[in-house]
């Protein structure tokens, strides 16, 4: 249980946010997809472009709750998912048959350009 988990447990005054799981699989389809995928030209979520993405969007998709969502609304969904589209992760494969070779070349290079 983080530090974060009993905080959200408090009762606070007011109406109870209504955001049902269709709501929160649609944020989640999202976010698991590539902004340039969707017309965007970033690569990579923010939480802001997200949440401002899905506020757009959110009543032609059919999900009027989501028109006026949050960027704190979309941590928590995401957060409860535990995705982070933000970080992304990347592996290295070595493609090239004469990887090494190359490389020697390229960071020689390098250390000739910057004497």
């Amino acid at each position: 249980m983080g530090p974060d988990a009993a905080l959200r447990d408090v009762p606070r005054p007011g109406r109870e946010l209504e955001i049902s799981d269709a709501n929160k699989a649609w944020v989640v389809s999202l976010a698991c997809q590539q902004p340039k995928d969707l017309g965007m030209a970033a690569e990579l979520w923010t939480l802001s472009a997200l949440a401002r993405y899905v506020g757009q969007q959110a009543v032609a998709a059919g999900f009027l709750r989501l028109s006026r969502v949050g960027k704190m609304a979309v941590w928590r969904i995401l957060d409860d998912h535990q995705l982070k589209p933000h970080r992304v992760r990347y592996d290295l494969e070595r493609k090239a048959p004469n990887f090494e070779e190359k490389m020697a070349d390229v960071l020689l290079v390098y250390q000739q350009v910057s004497m």
